[in-house]
């Protein structure tokens, strides 16, 4: 009887603990992430948005922000961030930390409501299958809103399978006002009801769609303050061309169930049908679960809506959670129709959940979206030191992006020993130094400069940086 407890206490705390030791490991994988400057977007939007906040005071509405820094986003990220800086003072290891916890928290929250659908052991995997998915690592210490966005997604689609409407609400207005994308939520949300007869309600159909009421009283807001909608430039970058749309939807569809070892758990998650289809012959399973359809459903609208609009891997981040929980819902499948030889499935979809790992430090540029990212960073670094070192003061310096931005304030973790540089964006001929980086919009080629002008060259993985020196 003392071994039966015994082996029961195991089985029941053992998942709590194993959690809670993958994200130390976890934590610890990151650490010096914490520690990095601003990147990339959060170098060019988001650090500075939220950091201008805290020097001109912290606001809500879209007039808190120029739209240069909000890029007509509903500012509610800013918000938090800015109000954490307030209360906390700046550092970069305190910001990048605040961003990290929100993303533990996302670990956590698929832990959570995989537990209400299968057990502590499959939700266990299922949240470190996410935490192994390079897409969740790079960017889980990032200046980003995508971790909230993806929070909002899932718990907006769990409230919604529950009916649970009032918490429905709540979490699809945050992640409506961190980001327009999140009216995928409603939408996606109001076919499920319209599909399902058990949700198919007049009454669901409104509380499913009630949170775009968030979204337009937004859009009012920011026609009455900005004078338009939508942000100009990104309306400008839509496309309703059959090509692009088409391209960027593979591209989408690439992303998320082919790049970065996930072919594996995609082929493991479609192998889950099967089961479900060999015992609904013998009458012995239920149909595939409605949280699965919906999960579906939001996948798809979100895939389109990005299809429309400027794709930046980081985007489908949102889709992420609900793909290792569909993977939690195949690993169930097979260790109900395995029988006494759980076991085999249970290794299988470990294996899976592992093998992105040797996905990580690809040669390509992903952005965001892997640990090369960290090339980029120490590259911009060293040509940061090299140029701040030689640049006398009031001489005027050309950069391009992200190396533009990395000069022009010393909170964004680049500058040492200046608060800033008198930089631009637009080569003068006066101008004694010219550094550029790639990766970059502005490429190094398209400028024409003089090669026999450089004076250095910084190298590392995929990121390059050359600095020249005009006369």
């Amino acid at each position: 009887m003392h071994k039966v407890r015994s082996y029961r206490a195991i089985v029941e705390y053992a998942p709590v603990v194993l959690i809670w030791i993958s994200i130390l490991v976890f934590f610890l994988a990151k650490y010096e992430d914490l520690f990095l400057p601003f990147y990339w977007d959060a170098l060019g939007v988001y650090g500075p948005g939220i950091l201008h906040m805290v020097d001109n005071g912290i606001g809500f509405l879209p007039s808190a922000l120029p739209p240069e820094l909000s890029r007509g986003h509903p500012l509610l990220f800013y918000y938090l961030f800015a109000s954490y800086v307030t209360v906390f003072k700046f550092s970069l290891f305190k910001i990048h930390l605040l961003a990290f916890s929100i993303s533990i928290g996302l670990v956590l929250s698929v832990r959570y409501i995989g537990s209400q659908f299968f057990n502590k052991w499959i939700a266990l995997l299922s949240s470190v299958a996410l935490m192994l998915i390079p897409n969740f690592f790079s960017i889980s210490a990032m200046i980003l809103p995508e971790i909230i966005i993806a929070l909002s997604v899932l718990f907006g689609l769990y409230f919604c399978y529950k009916k649970q409407w009032l918490r429905y609400f709540i979490v699809c207005a945050i992640g409506i006002l961190t980001k327009e994308s999140a009216i995928v939520i409603p939408v996606a949300s109001a076919f499920f009801v319209l599909l399902f007869s058990q949700y198919r309600t007049f009454k669901n159909l409104l509380f499913s769609l009630s949170p775009l009421l968030v979204f337009a009283g937004f859009l009012i807001i920011q026609k009455i303050q900005n004078g338009w909608y939508l942000f100009p430039w990104h309306v400008q970058l839509m496309s309703y061309d059959f090509i692009r749309i088409k391209t960027t939807f593979y591209t989408c569809v690439n992303m998320l169930f082919i790049a970065q070892g996930r072919t594996l758990l995609t082929i493991f998650i479609a192998s889950g049908l099967i089961p479900y289809l060999i015992n609904f012959k013998k009458n012995n399973c239920n149909r595939i679960h409605p949280f699965i359809c919906l999960a579906f459903i939001f996948s798809a609208g979100f895939v389109c809506f990005s299809a429309l609009n400027i794709y930046m891997d980081r985007y489908l981040l949102s889709i992420l959670p609900l793909l290792v929980l569909i993977f939690g819902f195949s690993l169930k499948a097979w260790i109900k129709f395995s029988g006494k030889k759980y076991w085999i499935p249970a290794l299988v979809a470990l294996l899976f959940a592992i093998y992105p790992l040797t996905k990580y430090g690809q040669d390509e540029f992903k952005f965001d979206q892997d640990i090369n990212f960290r090339d980029v960073v120490s590259v911009q670094m060293s040509a940061t030191k090299y140029i701040e070192d030689r640049v006398v003061e009031n001489e005027e310096v050309y950069a391009n992006f992200p190396l533009y931005f990395g000069l022009k304030d010393v909170r964004y973790g680049y500058l040492s020993s200046r608060d800033s540089l008198d930089v631009y964006s637009v080569i003068k001929d006066s101008m004694r130094w010219i550094a550029v980086m790639e990766p970059s919009p502005v490429s190094i080629q398209s400028l024409n400069l003089d090669t026999s002008k450089i004076d250095k060259v910084f190298e590392r993985g995929c990121a390059k940086a050359v600095v020249f020196k005009m006369r």
